[in-house]
Formats: structure tokens, C-alpha cells, sequence
């Protein structure tokens, strides 16, 4: 009786594997021509009539420029703060450092003028304009000795 279950068991087994792979391929080829009926509904003739206009703007690089005017290099004063004046791009973003004091400015016109403190003996005065990944940058060596009196 053990053997006759085991045969009906794997008979059973093998007639519902084949069911189910008939019914799998016949549902595949159903989905696969309702797919065609609808790519030949919504087929569309594009015409060649239409010639397309491209634009393409051009970026014109403006360079980038910094003039110091005052102070001159290797200027000596007993003053404690000098006026750093100069020229630069309107809109840069102009940075003024020194081992003492850093400042840092928006140019809204072209010519910049900023009081800038000194220590005494020699200042590396670093000046420095940036517009977006362009720098350009200058030093200024100054020199504050007090005046005796």
C-alpha cells in the first residue's frame, strides 16, 4: 500500500507540473499579443519636416584683476592702522590678512578702500580677490615703527 500511495503521489505531482506549465504558457502568450495589439495602436509617425534650433549661450570670461594703490611695498609709518586702497572686479569677494588681523569684504564697485591695523615691526599683508574658483593674490610688506617723542 506504501508503494501504491508513493506512485499516485508522484503521478499526481507530475500531471499538476505539466498543468501548470501549460496554463504559464498560455497566459505568456496572451500578455505577450495584448502587449503587441497596444504598441501598434500607439504607434506614431514623427515627421522630418521639423529642424531643430539649437541655442547655445556663450560664457564670456571676464579676468580677473587686482591693482594695490596704497600702500606701496616696504612702506615704513608710525601709524597704527594704514588705508589699503585698490581696484578689483565689482561683486569679488576681497580678503585682507595679516599674522595680526584678517577682514574680508564684498567689492560693490570697482576701486575698494579698507583701514587695516598694524603690529609693530614688520606686516605681511596678504590681499587677495575671489570671483567663483578664480583668485588672484598680491603681498604687501609694511612696516609700523613708533615715533619717539
Amino acid at each position: 500500500t506504501l508503494f501504491i500511495t508513493l506512485y499516485r503521489m508522484k503521478r499526481e505531482t507530475v500531471i499538476t507540473t505539466i498543468i501548470g506549465i501549460i496554463m504559464g504558457v498560455i497566459v505568456a502568450f496572451i500578455a505577450i499579443a495584448s502587449i503587441k495589439e497596444k504598441n501598434v495602436e500607439y504607434k506614431k509617425v514623427i515627421s522630418t519636416d521639423v529642424t531643430p534650433q539649437v541655442t547655445v549661450p556663450l560664457k564670456v570670461e571676464k579676468k580677473l584683476s587686482l591693482t594695490i594703490e596704497s600702500p606701496e611695498n616696504d612702506m615704513i609709518t608710525d601709524q597704527k592702522t594704514i588705508q589699503i586702497t585698490g581696484k578689483t572686479e565689482i561683486g569679488a569677494l576681497i580678503v585682507i590678512q595679516s599674522p595680526f588681523d584678517e577682514k574680508v569684504m564684498k567689492n560693490t564697485n570697482q576701486q575698494f578702500t579698507i583701514d587695516f591695523p598694524l603690529s609693530l615691526g614688520q606686516n605681511n599683508i596678504k590681499i587677495s580677490s575671489h570671483i567663483g574658483s578664480d583668485t588672484l593674490e598680491k603681498t604687501v610688506y609694511v612696516y609700523f615703527l613708533e615715533s619717539e617723542k
